[in-house]
């Protein structure tokens, strides 16, 4: 159990949480499996989902934007009552103490506060939270931004085909076969030379037709010659090409638009987050690969996949733009990374994250060398 700073009748500060909490827990399946269907463990539960979102914009709300320090505070429930219709207008917020009880009982996200008259609440026990099982991508909460990153079940690796086994050949068989083998051989060598005899009989007078015929036999067997020689040796390792994030701006008839173009060409598994503001972005559309969308409060473009994504977000009479693009890593953080923005670059052991202004007109682009230990 992760427990918080605090006496007894402290509404729970901020401050105190964020000093105290560990930014990453290890958690069980069961609390990620809770977030979604039964039936497949995949399609999302709306009502626990719009429970995060709202909460993740309470928090920010009343802890981030508060200008005041001391009171910087978590919101209880009925404060995360309020924001629910804004993230889904057709559920009503009296549904979260039915989803604070589901929480509880099934999860190990939450610590429940009750503080009398003062009210109901919940206190997230990390920022981010990790699957034992590995089954699911991780939670991350993204106060900063009043936002939520919801996880999804990863899909499963295709399985290998095993190799047929070797069947065993006894001394019996063996040595009938090669009996077989040499009469064939030998039946094989006659047949051949008796033919020979023949072609070079009927062939007499036709000196340059043969010779023909023994320049095509020459090409021929150089031919089988280099094609083993093709099979037997083993294929070069692919060399994998950079994994590259691009921005730049332009509009068309829908308006301005900021366009981003995930480039991947060797298929590397990408798992990674692009988040803007809230109210920058009007209209999205996803014109390429498999990009998860979340507008609950700031802007959040999530891709967890093997291939190349194009997204475009119309943000009208925008001049420039904060954007905050993280690439969580998945093998040895010995990757080399080029941008124009070095000086706002971070990195740690699981993941690069850029913090930027992008200004327009312009373009901007994040390349990743892969490490050899991720080919």
């Amino acid at each position: 159990m992760v427990s918080f700073i605090g006496t007894a009748v402290d509404i729970p500060k901020y401050s105190d949480w964020k000093k105290n909490a560990p930014k990453e827990l290890e958690i069980d399946t069961e609390s990620f499996k809770a977030l979604f269907s039964k039936r497949d463990g995949r399609t999302p539960n709306e009502q626990m989902h719009n429970f995060l979102k709202a909460y993740a914009i309470a928090v920010n709300r009343f802890a981030i934007l508060q200008q005041d320090e001391d009171k910087k505070r978590f919101p209880h429930l009925d404060e995360v009552a309020k924001i629910i219709p804004e993230v889904n207008a057709s559920v009503q917020g009296e549904v979260v103490y039915n989803l604070k009880r589901r929480f509880i009982q099934n999860t190990e996200f939450f610590e429940e506060r009750t503080f009398g008259t003062k009210g109901v609440y919940l206190l997230p026990k990390a920022l981010r939270f990790r699957d034992k099982e590995c089954k699911y991508s991780d939670l991350i909460f993204d106060f900063d931004n009043g936002a939520v990153i919801l996880p999804e079940l990863k899909p499963l690796p295709s399985p290998e085909k095993s190799p047929e086994p070797l069947k065993e050949i006894s001394p019996e068989e063996q040595t009938a076969g090669e009996r077989t083998s040499g009469d064939a051989e030998k039946k094989s060598k006659e047949q051949k030379t008796s033919e020979s005899l023949s072609a070079i009989e009927g062939a007499a007078g036709k000196s340059s037709l043969m010779i023909k015929s023994v320049l095509i036999l020459g090409i021929i067997i150089a031919a089988v010659i280099t094609l083993a020689y093709l099979l037997s040796t083993p294929p070069d390792k692919p060399m994998l090409r950079d994994v590259t994030y691009r921005f730049y701006d332009s509009n068309d008839a829908g308006g301005d638009f900021l366009m981003f173009e995930l480039s991947n060409p060797s298929g590397i598994p990408i798992n990674s987050t692009v988040v803007l503001p809230p109210k920058v972005v009007s209209d999205i559309i996803v014109e390429k690969g498999p990009v998860s969308i979340n507008q609950s409060g700031s802007t959040i473009i999530r891709l967890n996949t093997d291939k190349d994504a194009r997204v475009k977000m119309y943000a009208p009479a925008f001049e420039s733009v904060p954007l905050i693009v993280t690439h969580y890593y998945t093998g040895n953080p010995d990757a080399v990374v080029n941008t124009s923005n070095n000086n706002n670059l971070t990195r740690s052991a699981e993941k690069f994250q850029w913090h930027f202004e992008y200004k327009k007109p312009g373009s901007i682009e994040i390349m990743i060398k892969p490490s050899s230990e991720d080919s």
